[in-house]
C-alpha cells in the first residue's frame, strides 16, 4: 500500500554529488578558497531564511537535481515545524570538504550533513537534513501535541525488559485503528516461525507472479521471476514493497498469518480476518467495487473467505478505478488492517523474545527516522505504514545500556488526510527523549 517510509529521513534535502573531490585538487583549491566549508556553513541560516540566492550557494549539479520550487517547499516545511533559523551552533568536520552543521532554530536544533566543492567557489554540492532535536522538549509535551491531533491517536511507549517492564507514556493505547503497512510485521513473524520450524528456509525460491502498486523493489519485474523468501521479506519491510508482500502472503497462506496474529494477540482479530493482501484490500476500497465491498462487510468470516475466492477476477490491479490512487481517505475504518498500540507492543515484544536474529536484522534495514535519531540506539527495528487518513509507526529499540523499548503510534482521520511529516517529527522526538533515559 502507499508508504512514505521507504528511504525516508525527516525533511530530507536531496544529497546531490556527495562524493568528495580528489585529494590533489582539494589541497590547491582549498588554499585558494581559504577553506570554504566554515564559510558555507555560516551562510546556512541565511539560506534557510531566504536571504541567500541558491544559485550563489549550491553547485549547478545540485540545482539540476533539486529544482528551486522543491528546495523552497522543503525549507518551508522545516521552518513551519521548527521556526526561523537563528545561527550555527556547531561544525563537526569529517574531512576537508564534509561536515555535520548544527543550526539553532526557534524551537529546535537541526543537523545538516554538508559537502562543498572547492573547484566551484566552495559551493555546496550536497546537503541532507539528518534530524532535529527540539529545544526544551519533553515526553509530556510531545504526548500533549499528539492528543491535540485531529481524528484519533493510539500511542504507547514501554520499557519491555521482562519483569522490569513499565509504561512510560500512553494515549488511548487500547483504541483500535487502521495501521497501514505495519500489518506486514505479522507476515514476517509467521515466516520467521516457519523457518525456525524448518518448514521453509530464507533461501527458498518462489516465483514473482503478479503486479502490484507501490512496489519500489519489484516494479516492472518480469512475471515469473525467481526470488528468495529472504528477498521478499527484506523488500516487504525495508521499502514496504506490496508486490513482495502479496507473493509472500500466498506462500504463507492467509489462514496461517491470521492464526499467527491471533497467537501473538490482537484485540481486533475479527476485523483482520480473513487476512487481505494489499491489492485485494485496495481493490475492495475502489468505487468500481462498491457492491463487492458491501457484500463483504455484511458477510460472516466464512462467507468472506468464499467471496474472496470467487471474486479474484475483481480483486486485481486491473479492476481498480482511479480513485484508489487519488489521495482521498477511503474506507479506513472498514477495509484495512487494524490494531491498537497495546496490540502492536505485543507484536514488537514477540520479535524481541521469539524471533530469530535474521528477522530482527530485516526489521532494522530501514530505521524510519533520521540518522541522528537512529544512532542513539544499539538496535532499532521499525515498520510503518501510511495512506490518506492513516499513518502508523512502530519501533523495537535497544538502548546503549541494553534495555529494550517498544514505541508505537497510529493516527487516523476519516475526514481528511493526516499530516505525515508532523507525525514523523513527533515520533522522532519521542525516540530522542527515550534515548536520554
Amino acid at each position: 500500500m502507499p508508504d512514505l517510509f521507504r528511504f525516508r529521513v525527516i525533511f530530507a534535502l536531496i544529497c546531490a554529488a556527495m562524493a568528495p573531490v580528489p585529494v590533489a585538487a582539494q589541497s590547491a583549491d582549498i588554499a585558494a578558497e581559504q577553506d570554504p566549508l566554515p564559510r558555507r556553513a555560516g551562510q546556512l541560516p541565511d539560506l534557510l531564511a531566504g536571504k541567500v540566492d541558491p544559485s550563489d550557494y549550491f553547485t549547478a549539479e545540485f540545482l539540476a537535481a533539486v529544482l528551486p520550487a522543491q528546495l523552497q517547499g522543503i525549507i518551508a516545511s522545516v521552518t513551519a515545524q521548527h521556526g526561523a533559523p537563528k545561527r550555527v551552533t556547531g561544525i563537526d568536520r569529517s574531512g576537508q570538504t564534509q561536515a555535520v552543521v548544527s543550526v539553532q532554530f526557534e524551537r529546535a536544533v537541526g543537523k545538516f550533513q554538508m559537502v562543498v566543492d572547492p573547484a566551484q567557489q566552495g559551493r555546496v554540492s550536497g546537503l541532507l537534513v539528518t534530524g532535529f532535536e527540539a529545544s526544551d522538549d519533553s515526553i509530556p509535551k510531545i504526548l500533549g501535541q499528539m492528543r491535540a491531533l485531529p481524528g484519533q491517536v493510539s500511542f504507547l511507549a514501554s520499557r519491555i525488559d521482562g519483569k522490569a517492564s513499565e509504561i512510560i507514556a500512553e494515549h488511548q493505547p487500547d483504541q483500535v485503528l487502521a495501521i497501514g503497512s505495519t500489518f506486514k510485521l505479522y507476515l514476517l513473524a509467521e515466516l520467521d516461525a516457519r523457518i525456525k520450524q524448518r518448514k521453509l528456509g530464507w533461501d527458498h525460491v518462489t516465483a514473482f507472479d503478479r503486479p502490484a502498486f507501490s512496489s519500489m523493489a519489484t516494479a516492472n519485474w518480469p512475471i515469473g521471476s525467481p526470488v528468495t523468501l529472504h528477498s521478499l521479506a527484506s523488500w516487504m519491510i525495508s521499502v514496504s514493497d506490496n508486490g513482495a508482500t502479496d507473493v509472500l502472503l500466498d506462500v504463507l497462506g492467509r489462514d496461517a498469518v491470521g492464526k499467527r496474529l491471533q497467537a501473538i494477540g490482537n484485540s481486533a482479530a475479527e476485523r483482520n480476518l480473513p487476512f487481505l493482501g494489499t491489492v485485494e484490500a485496495f481493490a475492495m476500497k475502489s468505487a468500481a467495487n462498491d457492491d463487492l465491498r458491501d457484500r463483504f462487510l455484511r458477510a460472516s468470516e466464512t462467507d468472506q473467505r468464499r467471496l474472496i475466492d470467487n471474486e479474484q477476477a475483481r480483486l486485481t490491479m486491473a479492476s481498480m478505478s482511479n480513485d484508489a490512487f487519488m489521495g482521498k481517505v477511503m474506507h479506513i475504518d472498514t477495509v484495512e488492517w487494524f490494531a491498537s498500540a497495546r496490540d502492536l507492543t505485543r507484536l514488537l515484544d514477540h520479535f524481541r523474545t521469539n524471533a530469530g536474529s535474521e528477522a530482527r536484522a530485516i526489521m532494522a534495514m530501514n530505521p524510519g527516522v533520521g540518522a541522528n535519531a537512529a544512532q542513539r540506539w544499539q538496535y532499532l527495528g521499525y515498520k510503518g505504514g501510511s495512506e490518506a487518513g492513516v499513518i502508523s509507526m512502530s519501533f523495537l529499540l535497544q538502548s546503549k545500556g541494553g534495555h529494550w523499548y517498544a514505541v508505537t503510534g497510529s493516527w487516523n482521520n476519516v475526514a481528511a488526510p493526516v499530516d505525515d511529516d508532523q507525525f514523523v517529527t513527533l515520533m522522532a522526538r519521542m525516540l530522542d527523549q527515550l534515548a536520554k533515559r
